[in-house]
C-alpha cells in the first residue's frame, strides 16, 4: 500500500468515523487475488457502520482494476481496429437490429464469458479456419469492456426512402429528380438488347427480377423528359362481360391512356439507382418502381425503391460479417447481456 493510499485512508477515517474509533479492515478475495478494504466505525446508537473503500481507493492507483467502459466508434474500421487491439480468446461480436431498421449497430464485448462449445475462428490474413478449444471449467465474466458502432444510413438512402410511394406533383417530381439524378444509372446493355446477355451473377439476378416484375425500365435521360411534362388523354370504352356458366351479364369500363398525338401511351415503369446504404459504404444497385396517376388535368408520380428494407438488411449483415472476418471473432445476431 502506497503512502498516498495510507494518507487517504487516514483522512477518510477521520471524516467518516468522527473520532469514534474508526478501524480499517482488509479482506483477501482469494479467487481474484485482490484485497478489499473496509472502514468500520461506531455509530451514535452504539452499533457499527462500515464503508467499502475498495473502489474509492482504486482512484489513487496508477492503473484501474478492470476496464469498465463502453467506447463508441464513428466508423466500422475504427471498431475493428479497437477490437483487434484489446480482444482475447473469449471476446465476441453482436449485431443488433432494432425496429424496422431504425437502429443498426454492432457491439464487441471484449471481456465476454469463457466459451463452452467449439466455434470456428477465421484468420483475417490467411482465411484459414480453426476451431477454438473450450474451457474445461467455463467461467462467467463481468462483460464491462465494450465497444459499439451504430451504422448511419446514407443521405441518399434517406432521400429515396422518404419519397417512397408518396404521390408527387409534377413540380415536386421534377425537383426531386434534379437533386438526385446522379443516383440514376444508365441502363446496362442486357436490359436494352436481347442480343446482349448478363454475365455476372448480379446481372443475372437483376435481369430475372426485371422480367418477373414485367419491368419496362428507362435511363436518366428518359426520366428527365418525363419530369418536363406529359400530356395524357383518356379514352373510356364500355365492355360487356358474360359469365358462360350462369348466363349473367355485366358491363365494365376500360380506360386507355393516349399521348397528345393519339398513340397508345407507353410510360417506363422502372429505373435503376446506385446508392450507398451506409455513409461511406459501397453503392448498391436498386430497382425503383415508377408509376403515375391521372388527377383531373394533371399527373401524380409515385417513386418506390423495390424492397428497400431487404437491401438495408443485406448491407447490415454483410458489414457484420466483414467485422467478424477481420477480427476473427464469433458473431451473434442479437443483443449482448445487459451491462
Amino acid at each position: 500500500m502506497s503512502d498516498l493510499t495510507k494518507e487517504a485512508i487516514d483522512r477518510i477515517s477521520q471524516l467518516a468515523g468522527q473520532n469514534r474509533a474508526p478501524q480499517i479492515m482488509t479482506v483477501d478475495h482469494g479467487e481474484s487475488g485482490e484485497t478489499l478494504t473496509f472502514l468500520l466505525y461506531s455509530n451514535e446508537e452504539g452499533g457499527t457502520n462500515y464503508l467499502e473503500l475498495t473502489k474509492d481507493l482504486a482512484a489513487f492507483d496508477e492503473t484501474p482494476r478492470v476496464i469498465d467502459t463502453v467506447a463508441r466508434m464513428d466508423h466500422l474500421d475504427s471498431l475493428i481496429d479497437y477490437v483487434n487491439r484489446f480482444k482475447n480468446d473469449d471476446s465476441a461480436l453482436f449485431g443488433e437490429r432494432i425496429g424496422n431498421n431504425e437502429t443498426l449497430k454492432i457491439s464487441a464485448v471484449i471481456d465476454y464469458h469463457d466459451s463452452i462449445n467449439e466455434f470456428a475462428l477465421i484468420d483475417p490474413e490467411t482465411g484459414n479456419t480453426t476451431l477454438t478449444t473450450p474451457s474445461e471449467k467455463p467461467k462467467p465474466r463481468h462483460c464491462r469492456h465494450r465497444v459499439t458502432h451504430t451504422f448511419p444510413l446514407s443521405d441518399e438512402i434517406r432521400a429515396w426512402g422518404k419519397i417512397a410511394a408518396k404521390p408527387l406533383e409534377l413540380l415536386e417530381f421534377a425537383l426531386f429528380l434534379e437533386d438526385n439524378i446522379l443516383d440514376v444509372l444508365p441502363l446496362p446493355g442486357f436490359l436494352i438488347s436481347e442480343a446482349e446477355k448478363p454475365v455476372t451473377d448480379s446481372d443475372k439476378r437483376l435481369a430475372e427480377l426485371i422480367h418477373k416484375l414485367d419491368g419496362n425500365p428507362c435511363g436518366p435521360q428518359k426520366l428527365m423528359e418525363l419530369s418536363k411534362g406529359l400530356q395524357i388523354n383518356e379514352d373510356t370504352k364500355a365492355k360487356v362481360i358474360i359469365d358462360r356458366n350462369t348466363g349473367e351479364q355485366a358491363i365494365g369500363f376500360e380506360t386507355e391512356h393516349e399521348d397528345a398525338e393519339g398513340n397508345k401511351l407507353s410510360v417506363p415503369n422502372m429505373f435503376l439507382i446506385a446508392i450507398p446504404i451506409f455513409e461511406g459504404g459501397e453503392p448498391y444497385r436498386i430497382p425503383v418502381r415508377l408509376r403515375y396517376r391521372k388527377k383531373g388535368g394533371s399527373l401524380a408520380w409515385l417513386i418506390e425503391p423495390y424492397q428497400l428494407d431487404r437491401y438495408i438488411k443485406h448491407a447490415f449483415s454483410e458489414a457484420c460479417q466483414i467485422a467478424a472476418q477481420q477480427t476473427a471473432l464469433p458473431l451473434f445476431f442479437g443483443r449482448p447481456d445487459n451491462k
